[in-house]
């Protein structure tokens, strides 16, 4: 497994301005809700390309999980179907990285935002 790699680290810093967007304006549109959906859709879909070939690491299952975590919450109509897309991710990780603190942090918050 890898570490976690420096460019993922501005990727955990829009989840967490979205989320903060999220809990002042729920279901509402703002300007920057549609500008992190823009800079959030190339991350998913290279994570759909990777995962398409992925033969056992689990650090990018746990990257894709990060980036559907913040998807959703840049995307109302589809919110519930990536955040459980994202549970699924992570809960399908072995039990070797789910005791990881990241893995926790990632997972508290797709539970959280399910409700």
């Amino acid at each position: 497994m890898t570490a976690c790699r420096p460019a993922h680290l501005p990727l955990i810093a829009a989840a967490l301005s979205l989320a903060a967007c999220s809990a002042e304006s729920p279901g509402n549109e703002t300007a920057a809700t549609a500008e992190a959906r823009q800079a959030i859709e190339p991350v998913v879909k290279l994570h759909r390309e990777l995962a398409s070939r992925n033969r056992g690491d689990q650090t990018q299952k746990l990257e894709m999980a990060a980036a559907l975590y913040a998807a959703a919450l840049a995307d109302p109509e589809r919110h519930a179907t990536l955040l459980q897309e994202s549970r699924a991710l992570l809960e399908g990780l072995p039990a070797s990285v789910k005791a990881l603190a990241s893995t926790r942090v990632w997972s508290e918050r797709v539970r959280a935002a399910i409700g």
